[in-house]
């Protein structure tokens, strides 16, 4: 039984990572015309001109082996581009830093992505970012930017998305549409604590200055059971602060 359940989880894992694998494509596209190279060029000894031609347009989920390949035979590096189990694994670096309040923490991923290709993850990783920092303005802008691809994003992105997305509602003092959000994608925001405690401070917020109480008193506490499980001093100081 431990066994299939190893299994299952390393194949939802696999699956999170190839989701992002098709936006990989227009990186590639891109550095071949750069070189002046065509896709017989390329794709020679390695795949066929029209399996290339798929990749490049996001047609098909390219695999590691491929990118590496494909790199090589432009003379690339694999540096060049970052892979999206590196990203997915950046992004949750990022929500821990978020949920820490660590700015310095999450400056330092955000200058290991921001370099690279503009993927939603990347975009994503960025909007936290200005949310932490208060830089509403370029934090509005990533929100629209992301917005546009909110169907290149899985399950764990998308609710990161929401999740950072009423972090900005609430910098900009917009409760009732925060509101909106929170109760829309409640019922399926099941994941880390991490997220479930920033969803329910979220909420803590929203709710209490809406001057809905009861709701804002049950959120909050449930919000603090974590932030002192895991010894968050900075969220527990900004708790009693805004109670």
């Amino acid at each position: 039984m431990i066994e299939r359940i190893a299994m299952e989880l390393k194949k939802r894992k696999e699956n999170l990572h190839q989701y992002y694998y098709s936006g990989i494509g227009h990186v590639l596209r891109k550095k071949r015309l750069s070189l002046n190279m065509t896709q017989e060029e390329v794709a020679l000894g390695i795949c066929s001109n029209t399996y290339l031609s798929k990749i490049e347009n996001n047609q098909v989920n390219v695999s590691e082996e491929h990118v590496y390949l494909l790199l090589e035979k432009m003379d690339g590096n694999i540096d060049d581009i970052i892979l999206p189990e590196d990203l997915i694994e950046f992004l949750r670096q990022a929500v821990k830093c978020f949920f820490y309040l660590d700015i310095d923490g999450y400056k330092i991923i955000y200058d290991k992505v921001i370099k690279y290709e503009m993927s939603v993850l990347v975009l994503l990783i960025s909007f936290g970012y200005y949310i932490l920092i208060e830089d509403y303005e370029n934090s509005k802008i990533t929100y629209n930017e992301i917005f546009r691809y909110l169907g290149s994003l899985e399950d764990y992105g998308l609710s990161v998305f929401f999740l950072f997305g009423c972090y900005f509602s609430i910098g900009v003092r917009n409760y009732k549409d925060t509101k909106a959000i929170i109760d829309l994608v409640e019922s399926d925001f099941r994941f880390d604590d991490y997220n479930f405690a920033l969803f329910h401070y979220c909420k803590f917020l929203v709710y209490g200055n809406l001057e809905l109480t009861t709701t804002a008193f049950e959120s909050g506490n449930l919000a603090k059971y974590i932030f002192d499980k895991h010894m968050n001093i900075n969220r527990i100081r900004e708790f009693y602060i805004r109670k």
